[in-house]
């Protein structure tokens, strides 16, 4: 389907200008029959066609996809620079902007995204999460369907900024058990119950912990397993640890 819209677009001749541009967000969310499917858009170009890739996560795509791209690298953005984005749109209360800031990561796309019902699930599930009890059945199941039941136009937004939300939080918590600077936390106020977490869970724990987010993002972004079952079993290893 990707490479029907591009080929739509980039066999046409161009409007004005020289060239047709088309741009791929989150090129790596295709799958490995999407990937091999658009190699060949890739290898064949139209003459006056330039196709731009966007990815964070570039070590998703095939090679022989990566091999066929000139590759350019965007650093982040400065924190004045995306704090001073946010506010020219002025959707956030005044307490939000630092912590958009924080969770942005020096994205703009991404800071952008962060809306007052986006930062206040990140509350939620960092709370909701330190108490889970591996046998609590009922109240684990409760919270994956609280996640994985919601159907609004932003339901992909939201389960992308819960990985997100999840990842930085075990990062935090791997920089307390290691004794990094306070200063290097994303979540400081959460200060407390990462403190508590990074004294309970060995250095092994939390990289495994990180390792299952990891399959899990694959499985749901890229392999395209059934949501339910994937959250599910995450969440019981956070339970569990």
């Amino acid at each position: 389907q990707i490479r029907e819209q591009i080929e739509d677009l980039i066999y046409l001749k161009p409007y004005e200008g020289k060239y047709k541009v088309s741009i791929v967000n989150d090129a790596e969310a295709m799958n490995t029959n999407a990937q091999n499917a658009f190699l060949k858009t890739l290898e064949e170009p139209p003459g006056e066609a330039v196709i731009i890739l966007i990815s964070s996560k570039p070590q998703h795509l095939l090679k022989t996809i990566i091999s066929r791209c000139q590759r350019l690298e965007f650093f982040r953005l400065s924190d004045q620079v995306i704090e001073n984005s946010i506010k020219q749109k002025g959707e956030l209360s005044q307490d939000r902007y630092a912590i958009a800031v924080k969770l942005s990561q020096g994205s703009l796309a991404k800071a952008i995204l962060l809306d007052e019902e986006l930062i206040s699930e990140r509350k939620r599930i960092i709370e909701k999460i330190s108490e889970l009890k591996k046998d609590s059945a009922v109240e684990l199941l409760e919270f994956v369907d609280s996640i994985a039941s919601q159907k609004s136009s932003k339901e992909h937004d939201h389960l992308k900024i819960f990985f997100e939300i999840l990842f930085m939080w075990l990062k935090d918590i791997l920089y307390l058990k290691s004794d990094i600077s306070d200063e290097n936390l994303v979540h400081k106020d959460f200060y407390e119950i990462s403190k508590k977490l990074s004294e309970r869970w060995s250095a092994e724990q939390i990289l495994e912990l990180r390792s299952f987010l990891e399959e899990a993002w694959d499985s749901l972004f890229h392999r395209n397993v059934n949501k339910q079952y994937v959250l599910e079993n995450l969440i019981i290893k956070f339970a569990q640890a």
